[in-house]
């Protein structure tokens, strides 16, 4: 039985070396974990879950922006690929918490902000069906029917794709009148909600959760920092974020990167890997700004 001081120590130190970006710092905690035997699942849900939370918190204050976003999202599957094998020998059950289809409108082929908020409802305990980039209006409406999603995400950097965005919203509210759908992308603002008849509008990755919740679309058990609380701000519905965010541990090789970040540039590949945290930093920014 591991103390609850050092067990204290090994979760705090992971969720920190994660907010500071620290991959190694991570992978380090993580291998604690398992040397000491400390619980896995409440590692991977009070260290890695809560400290992307915590980050999601700092990207909505604009104290970080893109890149400590993807350092981050290193950080965190690094420290997944270690307590994954534990977790899912455990054999603990995955729970849907909420549902969410998400893409790029056709003809358009910038995803960096949908992976982005992917990867922010993965950590925050919804099932992700990502179609991607470039994803036809057909293929939205079979996926909805397909998974009875609670919300479709779309997303559209360019003015000239985003005038498609109605007739998809349209066509979706045909096939399932309670369907609700949220609109993202540079060129997106609020005041359009009402004429595309759509439901929710994310600003950015950061708050595209707590906008989801807003539409109606909201999950049977929340994360602690945005479940609902009682008068007396007391009432969580659950003391953990879901544990559907594990699902991602099943499904996704962590060593092979090819999840939300890595979509925009192979960090791994990058000699700035091995460089100290604030030089991976500035790396990170020249390489997002690079790609566009």
């Amino acid at each position: 039985m591991v103390p609850e001081e050092r067990t204290n120590e090994i979760i705090n130190g992971i969720r920190k070396a994660l907010i500071d970006y620290d991959e190694d710092g991570v992978e380090e905690w993580a291998n604690k974990v398992m040397e000491e035997g400390v619980d896995s699942f409440t590692a991977t849900m009070e260290g890695l879950a809560d400290g992307m939370i915590e980050v999601g918190d700092l990207y909505n204050k604009k104290e970080y922006f893109v890149p400590e976003l993807m350092l981050c999202s290193d950080a965190l599957y690094a420290g997944l690929q270690i307590l994954r094998p534990a977790i899912k020998a455990s054999g603990r059950k995955a729970e849907t918490r909420g549902s969410i289809v998400l893409g790029v409108v056709e003809g358009d082929v910038h995803d960096i902000g949908k992976n982005l908020i992917k990867m922010m409802f993965d950590v925050s305990g919804w099932t992700v069906h990502d179609l991607g980039k470039d994803v036809p209006l057909d293929k939205f409406l079979e996926e909805q029917m397909k998974t009875d999603c609670d919300i479709v995400g779309l997303s559209a950097l360019m003015t000239t794709n985003m005038v498609a965005m109605p007739e998809i919203v349209k066509k979706l509210k045909e096939k399932n009148p309670n369907i609700r759908i949220m609109l993202g992308g540079a060129p997106i603002t609020e005041e359009l909600l009402d004429s595309y008849g759509a439901d929710g509008y994310a600003e950015s990755a950061g708050t595209a959760v707590e906008e989801a919740m807003k539409t109606g679309g909201i999950p049977r058990c929340l994360p602690r920092k945005w479940a609902p609380r009682d008068s007396a701000g007391q009432g969580l519905l659950t003391p953990y974020p879901s544990f559907s965010f594990l699902e991602l541990l099943t499904k996704q090789d962590a060593s092979k990167r090819t999840g939300p970040i890595h979509a925009c540039v192979k960090l791994k590949a990058s000699s700035s890997m091995s460089l100290p945290g604030p030089k991976r930093l500035q790396s990170a920014r020249m390489l997002y700004s690079l790609s566009g």
